[in-house]
């Protein structure tokens, strides 16, 4: 099916001139834009970067040229890493007239993603990848990376965000939201579990298990995709967002909460895997860290979801009202569980 926009049709003219582009709408991202193209009998994927969450996407961009350029140094496989390609101009991007970014990168045949963890197999082969991910862009070269947002995981800087937006909200939103308002007002305490004097290295910063490519068909992990959020951070913060995103199997936004679990076994493998490609790049204090990362990063992002649900969901994409309050009960109630589970946690990355 061929239900490509006139406007991704004019970006991608920019990148490949060869041919008539077929392709549709990609991905389940709540930010960018994503196509996936066909063109002269070759793959790409063509996003659209939204300029209201990367004002400055043209740093993000430099960004992703040194890290994939490191890659190619340090990792040979060109399966092990993303492809971009350049504009008919030699640049790494285009901007279009309403000053938005778009690029392309090489397709990655034979490659899925999923949006659940089925198995301690996929979760382990997730966590080995970011892991591997982190671990070789420990040495890049200097300088360090811009920062493409600013206090992305600065948890006490979201619930100061979320407590504006509370007090500016109608009585309707509070009363829709009180139980999820309660929650994050009564544990603003997860805000700041983590040590504050953890030190930076080059995370992802937004390690959902959709953020991994596998191979067709196989659990085996192919490589790290969606390198907007590439830059400084503490290390421990990927590992507890992975946690977050793979633990349950419910959907982000499932209404009957009571599927809402850390499921022990994922939590294994993904402790597994992301140690055994991490670990020696890792201080005795992050790898404590890694315990209570799940717990900080879940109230987090379930704090980031309630305030966007205040504001009028002008942040994340949603299809349905309310879609934004769901997705912050969800995170709070993982929050929960990674508490429950905190012994376990510690027992898995080996710090009991």
């Amino acid at each position: 099916m061929n239900t490509l926009p006139a406007k991704a049709k004019t970006a991608f003219a920019r990148f490949d001139a060869s041919g008539e582009a077929s392709g549709t709408a990609i991905g389940s991202g709540h930010i960018n834009d994503t196509y996936g193209i066909r063109a002269a009998g070759r793959g790409f994927v063509l996003q659209r970067v939204n300029p209201a969450v990367f004002p400055y996407a043209q740093t993000q961009m430099e960004n992703i040229r040194r890290i994939l350029a490191h890659l190619e140094r340090v990792s040979p496989d060109p399966r092990s890493r993303l492809s971009l390609v350049e504009t008919t101009e030699g640049t790494p991007y285009w901007k279009d007239e309403e000053g938005a970014v778009w690029r392309c990168y090489r397709e990655m045949e034979d490659t899925q993603s999923v949006d659940a963890i089925e198995s301690p197999e996929r979760a382990y082969e997730a966590a080995r990848c970011f892991g591997r991910f982190q671990r070789l862009l420990g040495d890049l070269p200097e300088p360090p990376l811009s920062e493409t947002i600013p206090g992305f995981h600065d948890a006490a800087a979201r619930l100061r965000a979320f407590q504006t937006s509370f007090r500016n909200a109608g009585e309707a939103k509070r009363s829709l939201a009180a139980d999820a308002i309660a929650f994050a007002r009564e544990n603003t305490g997860l805000a700041e579990i983590l040590p504050a004097d953890l030190p930076l290295g080059v995370c992802h910063n937004d390690t959902k298990v959709n953020n991994v490519l596998f191979e067709s068909g196989d659990c085996r992990a192919v490589c790290v995709v969606d390198l907007d959020t590439v830059m400084p951070g503490r290390r421990p913060v990927d590992f507890g967002d992975l946690a977050r995103s793979a633990a349950s199997d419910a959907p982000e936004d499932c209404r009957e909460l009571e599927r809402i679990v850390a499921r022990p076994a994922i939590l294994e493998a993904l402790a597994s895997g992301y140690l055994e490609e991490a670990a020696s790049a890792l201080s005795w204090a992050e790898r404590e860290a890694l315990v209570d990362a799940p717990t900080e990063i879940a109230y987090e992002l379930g704090v980031r979801f309630l305030t966007d649900f205040l504001d009028g969901d002008v942040y994340f994409k949603i299809r349905r009202p309310g879609q934004n309050l769901d997705r912050a009960r969800v995170q709070f109630r993982l929050a929960e569980a990674f508490r429950r589970e905190r012994s376990l946690l510690a027992r898995f990355c080996g710090v009991s």
